[in-house]
C-alpha cells in the first residue's frame, strides 16, 4: 500500500514507511491536498480525524513538528502525517474537512503558538485571555512571567510578577527511597 501511495502522490510525500501504521512526511503547503486525497480515495478512505500533536524542537530551523492522525474504519489502518513548520509559517486549517480538528488547532495555537489560517475560532482554550506567550514552547520560562492569586481582601483575582526568594525554599537532600531499603 505504501508503494501505491508513493506512486500516486509522489510530490506530496517526502518520506513514508509502513510498520504497524502508515507514517507520511510532507510539506505544510501540501497538507490539505494530501488529507483530501486520503479522505476521498477509494483505497484509503481515512474519514476520521483522531488527533493533532505538536512537538517543539528548538534547535531546528523549522522548530515545530505537527503530527496529524487519521483513521480508516473500512481498511483498519492509521495514518500519521508529519509536517515541520516554524513560528511564522501559516498552516491552513483542516477544520472544513474534519470539523473536530478545530478544537485541536485551537489547543495547538494556545500552547505552542502555531497559527492555523481558516479556523473560525482561534480563541485561547487552556490559558487565560490575558496570558502572554505560549507555555509549551521550549523557550518559555518554567515559572512563567506572572502569577495569579485570589485576594480575600479585595475578593478578586490579582496578578503579580513572579519572584523567587532563596531563603524560603526548602531543599531536602534525603532520598525518599531509603525508606524501602533494608
Amino acid at each position: 500500500m505504501i508503494l501505491y501511495l508513493l506512486s500516486i502522490i509522489p510530490k506530496f510525500l517526502f518520506s513514508s514507511c509502513k510498520k504497524e501504521y502508515f507514517y507520511l512526511d510532507t510539506n505544510y503547503k501540501y497538507l490539505n491536498r494530501l488529507l483530501v486525497f486520503l479522505y476521498l480515495h477509494i483505497n484509503t478512505q481515512a474519514k476520521m480525524f483522531v488527533d493533532l500533536s505538536v512537538v517543539d524542537i528548538i534547535k531546528n530551523k523549522d522548530r515545530f513538528v505537527i503530527i496529524y492522525q487519521l483513521l480508516s474504519y473500512l481498511f483498519h489502518s492509521r495514518y500519521f502525517i508529519k509536517i515541520s513548520v516554524n513560528e511564522f509559517d501559516k498552516i491552513y486549517s483542516i477544520s472544513s474537512l474534519f470539523p473536530n480538528a478545530s478544537w485541536y488547532e485551537r489547543e495547538a495555537w494556545d500552547l505552542f503558538g502555531t497559527y492555523f489560517v481558516g479556523n473560525k475560532d482561534m480563541r485561547r482554550i487552556l490559558t487565560d485571555y490575558g496570558f502572554q506567550g505560549h507555555p509549551l514552547r521550549k523557550d518559555f520560562p518554567l515559572s512563567g512571567f506572572i502569577e495569579l492569586s485570589y485576594s480575600e481582601r479585595i475578593k478578586n483575582i490579582k496578578y503579580s510578577s513572579v519572584s523567587f526568594i532563596q531563603e524560603f525554599r526548602l531543599f531536602d537532600t534525603k532520598s525518599p527511597w531509603n525508606f524501602f531499603s533494608n
